[in-house]
């Protein structure tokens, strides 16, 4: 019985990793547009 708990516990535990990993993904993505349009703005202003 205890294991059928377990098993679920974990599934969900796989499941929220999958989740968070998108999540860095999408957000180490948003930073380095971030980044790059912040580099343009100083280059433009450095003229």
């Amino acid at each position: 019985m205890k294991k059928q708990v377990f098993d679920k516990k974990e599934k969900s535990i796989l499941e929220l990793d999958k989740l968070f990993k998108g999540v860095g993904r999408d957000a180490e993505i948003a930073n380095q547009k971030a980044l790059k349009k912040a580099s343009k703005t100083r280059q433009n202003a450095e003229k």
